[in-house]
């Protein structure tokens, strides 16, 4: 729980106990839908549903503060790497253009440790619709579909 703040926790507080107007201790899926509505997310049923039962262990149809708040801390942590992959991408961008040159990107990503490197297929496909005509890679859309590929399933919109 490190990644809040005492202050994050207390406003995550308050609006836990806005939803929970009867003081009952947990929220139930309609009012988790609507908090995240409130911030700008349109989750279907189907994936609070998902966020329920993986923040109970599917035990019941509400969450407690202590669940609402883990929720929320492993949301801002993916939030987080995904300032850190930018920045990552970022160091190789000398230009400051939002480009990395597509042969050095791949020699990044293809010619490192054996178990996290990835395969010129994989590499080709993932810069697929992004390479300029001058031979870059514009990394911020890799970038966010990275850490869509992170973000819970509420984060869809």
């Amino acid at each position: 729980m490190d990644v809040l703040s005492q202050d994050q926790v207390a406003e995550f507080k308050e609006c836990f106990n806005f939803f929970d107007p009867e003081k009952k201790g947990a929220i139930d899926k309609q009012n988790l839908k609507n908090i995240l509505r409130q911030i700008g997310l349109k989750p279907t049923d189907a994936e609070v549903d998902s966020m329920v039962k993986e923040a109970t262990g599917g035990g019941r149809d509400s969450i407690k503060f202590p669940e609402f708040l883990n929720m929320f801390a492993d949301k801002l942590k993916k939030v987080d790497r995904e300032d850190e992959i930018y920045r990552a991408f970022e160091c190789f961008d000398t230009s400051g253009t939002g480009e990395i040159d597509f042969n050095v990107l791949r020699d990044i990503l293809c010619e490192g440790d054996k178990k996290t490197a990835l395969s010129d297929k994989e590499f080709r496909e993932m810069c697929k619709d992004r390479e300029t005509s001058e031979g870059k890679v514009e990394y911020p859309k890799i970038v966010k579909d990275i850490s869509e590929t992170m973000k819970m399933p509420a984060a869809t919109q």
